[in-house]
């Protein structure tokens, strides 16, 4: 029994601290965006088209991968990531809201949610804003492409 409770605290730990990592990273993101992301970049990533400046991410969030920041426009800049690919779009669904909970939870209250209204020039199927006056976190459904749909996640100032 000694074993059981043990093992039950133990995990309980583990999956607090796992959270208190990703709440201090999503803040950590939030707090660096009013510069454009300037502690956060790493090394330049590959040009791609229209996007004039883009830099890997010094700090991956935790269940992402491929974080880059880009430069959207004159005063603009956008941290993205990759939460999910290659997944079928009610699975994908599924991802965007408890991605939507989590992140609207460690941005904090000031926050407001919204969900993304589908339209004919976006390419994204399903998805969310987590607003402020100053900053937009996004959660969108992308595809299908041949190999599924993919949930993207962006911050924006």
């Amino acid at each position: 029994m000694r074993i059981v409770l043990l093992l039950v605290l133990l995990f309980e730990a583990i999956s607090s601290t796992a959270q208190m990592d990703f709440y201090k990273q999503v803040k950590t993101i939030i707090a660096d965006s009013a510069g454009g992301f300037l502690k956060l970049r790493g090394q330049p990533s590959p040009k791609q088209d229209g996007i004039d400046s883009a830099f890997f991410s010094v700090l991956q969030i935790e269940g992402t991968k491929n974080n880059e920041i880009f430069k959207v426009d004159s005063s603009r800049w956008m941290y993205s990531g990759v939460i999910a690919d290659s997944i079928r779009f009610n699975k994908a669904k599924r991802i965007a809201d408890e991605w939507k909970e989590k992140l609207h939870a460690a941005a904090g209250g000031q926050f407001t949610v919204e969900k993304y209204k589908v339209v004919d020039y976006n390419p994204s199927k399903y998805g969310w804003s987590i607003v402020d006056k100053n900053m937009t976190i996004s959660i969108h459904v992308f595809g299908p492409k041949d190999t599924g749909y993919i949930v993207f996640l962006s911050l924006s100032n």
